[in-house]
């Protein structure tokens, strides 16, 4: 059966299992820091990923995986969701990420992709994030190694509560 005969929630949970792969491939560089999770029934649309710190203090993350489209957030900033659409196919994933650690792409601009997606939940649970929210502002920046910011991503929108600033760092 291709990936043009399966039913959404099918293709929801072979991408929820691609993540949680390649995110834990990454996690054992770190020696366990964190660890990602399929947090749903399979026949489940969307499929629930959990990515949880080994340390109590950590973050936890949750990706809502849907047929062609995933959306992070982090448990400790409410109202936080930073969308992803799905460039490839669930089992190419892999080759993805590997090329993306190579160097970035050529090209102008682009959607978040399924790539994106893992390189972010790594960086928040190795390097922390910061989030600052105020009526009609909100800022989400994901730290990467070296002082760098992996996502900067700014929301003009009204979300609850109207005044939060989180940050967390390892």
């Amino acid at each position: 059966m291709g990936d043009d005969e399966l039913t959404p929630a099918e293709m929801s949970r072979l991408w929820a299992e691609a993540l949680v792969r390649e995110v834990n491939a990454l996690a054992h560089t770190t020696n366990g820091l964190f660890k990602a999770v399929v947090n749903s029934e399979a026949s489940n649309l969307p499929q629930i990923v959990r990515v949880s710190a080994a340390r109590r203090s950590g973050p936890t993350l949750t990706v809502v995986v849907e047929e062609m489209q995933a959306f992070l957030s982090i448990d400790s900033a409410p109202g936080v969701f930073v969308t992803y659409e799905f460039e490839g196919a669930p089992a190419d994933l892999g080759q993805g990420v590997e090329s993306r650690q190579r160097g970035p792409e050529p090209g102008g601009t682009h959607a978040l992709s399924e790539a994106d997606l893992v390189e972010h939940v790594d960086a928040v649970m190795r390097f922390g994030f910061s989030l600052v929210r105020f009526p009609l502002f909100e800022r989400l920046k994901i730290f990467g190694g070296n002082s760098g910011v992996a996502l900067s991503w700014v929301n003009f929108d009204i979300s609850w509560p109207p005044v939060l600033v989180r940050k967390w760092r390892p």
